[in-house]
């Protein structure tokens, strides 16, 4: 499948500026094969440099995206529409979306989607959450917590280290939340809204869940004592707790979560506060994949 014109979307800052190699790489196979693009970067403030006037100036064929899943947020929230089939390279730190998405395809696999006649269009959901929109996964409590200390604390740790050190200290001090869910009231560690399998890097969250079916996963664990949580975390990353008494799991097409005071949530992996969070169907978007 052969596209002519390609709006390239980059995050300088992505795994720790490591990301510089995937672009350059991919540029380099682009340049190969004469291929026309644009290019432009994403920038401190959660935007996209000139967004609107390269749209407005070029049709492209493509929207390559190069980055994690908080660039393919930042995307998925500033694009005026959904008409141009997008193409994410992974090259952040937790690439969760991607895991869903390609599965086991590989980086060149993946830069060639655009050009390969092997290439399959793929209509995956997206969701609303309040004014935001998400694709891979939403959730309040705990993984909101850590989120919210992770852009607070300065480290010069990278940035997988810096979150496994959150994790653990939030298994030693996190305390579970009074919530309203569906106006019920319920005590809980963490709630989670899954469209993708994955997220916090390596954690199966939501392992029954399928990115194009309009449903969401709604995973709820409830208050945990704190000896046992260390018990209980390598269950959650192998995606072996979906039976466990202490989950709530169910599929849902849309939720209400509240509470009295503002709520620490991430969404994709950026960080929220907000009392109350409503998730809804939003609509389908199209992604290059490989055909099976």
């Amino acid at each position: 499948m052969q596209k002519k014109n390609i709006l390239l979307i980059y995050n300088p800052a992505a795994q720790g500026g490591n990301a510089e190699k995937v672009k350059n790489l991919y540029l380099e196979h682009l340049e190969t094969r004469e291929i026309d693009y644009s290019i432009t970067e994403t920038s401190e403030d959660g935007t996209v440099k000139n967004l609107t006037e390269h749209l407005g100036d070029k049709s492209f064929d493509v929207i390559s995206i190069i980055g994690g899943d908080g660039t393919l947020n930042l995307v998925l929230n500033a694009l005026p529409q959904y008409d141009i089939p997008l193409h994410i390279i992974p090259a952040g730190s937790g690439n969760d979306f991607v895991k869903s998405l390609y599965k086991n395809l590989s980086l060149p696999s993946i830069f060639n989607l655009p050009f390969s006649e092997n290439t399959k269009i793929e209509k995956v959901d997206l969701w609303n959450c309040n004014h935001h929109k998400f694709i891979n996964a939403f959730g309040v409590g705990f993984d909101g917590s850590i989120v919210r200390s992770m852009n607070k604390r300065k480290s010069w740790f990278p940035s997988k280290i810096k979150y496994w050190v959150e994790i653990l200290r939030h298994l030693l001090f996190y305390l579970s939340n009074e919530f309203e869910v569906n106006r019920i009231k319920q005590k809980a560690f963490m709630i989670t809204c899954a469209n993708g399998k994955i997220f916090g890097g390596n954690f199966k969250i939501a392992p029954r869940a399928r990115i194009s079916d309009k449903r969401f996963d709604l995973v709820i664990v409830k208050k945990l004592w704190i000896p046992l949580r260390p018990f209980y975390l390598p269950i959650l990353q192998l995606g072996k707790h979906l039976n466990l008494s202490v989950i709530d799991y169910s599929q849902r097409d849309s939720l209400v979560i509240k509470s009295e005071k503002p709520i620490a949530a991430q969404i994709d992996g950026e960080f929220l506060t907000e009392k109350s969070y409503h998730i809804s169907y939003s609509q389908k978007i199209e992604f290059l994949n490989q055909r099976v």
